[in-house]
């Protein structure tokens, strides 16, 4: 069942290919149950992106970061192996990655990045232009999750 579900967070995500609403120039509108996100030079969104369509394929995207304000996950806290985020849970190296897997890809001077994987192993994506498919998700440090069962 899970696999389905998965297959149309992928489908939900390839919609948004080309869109510019997740600019690290443009504020995100607070919605799907998260805050307005900030614009900035150094705000970049794929985490946002990726929240939004999992709340918006009907599966559960927790809120962790954030006191006053709600937000999802970070790129680096999907790509963390030890960090515990409900109802995703890491793939292991040998399963073969399915589309609606996330993929994060953590970097210790930033932010990291993420995505939404497609059938050929590159993740849809927020990036610097537009919602685009430019993320290789077939490298060492790829952490793969998947909803839980």
């Amino acid at each position: 069942v899970s696999h389905v579900r998965q297959k149309t967070l992928r489908d939900c995500a390839k919609t948004f290919l080309g869109s510019t609403a997740y600019l690290n120039t443009e504020v995100v509108p607070a919605q799907y149950g998260f805050s307005a996100y900030p614009a900035g030079d150094l705000v970049f969104k794929c985490n946002i992106f990726v929240a939004h369509r999992i709340v918006q394929s009907g599966l559960p995207c927790p809120s962790t970061h954030g006191w006053v304000h709600s937000y999802p996950p970070l790129a680096n806290d999907w790509a963390d192996a030890a960090y515990g985020i409900g109802n995703w849970i890491v793939v292991a190296e040998e399963q073969f990655p399915e589309p609606g897997f996330i993929a994060a890809d953590p970097d210790p001077e930033a932010s990291g990045h993420m995505g939404i994987l497609d059938f050929d192993g590159f993740g849809i994506s927020a990036g610097a232009a537009n919602v685009n498919r430019y993320f290789d998700t077939r490298t060492a440090n790829v952490v793969l999750r998947r909803l839980e069962d």
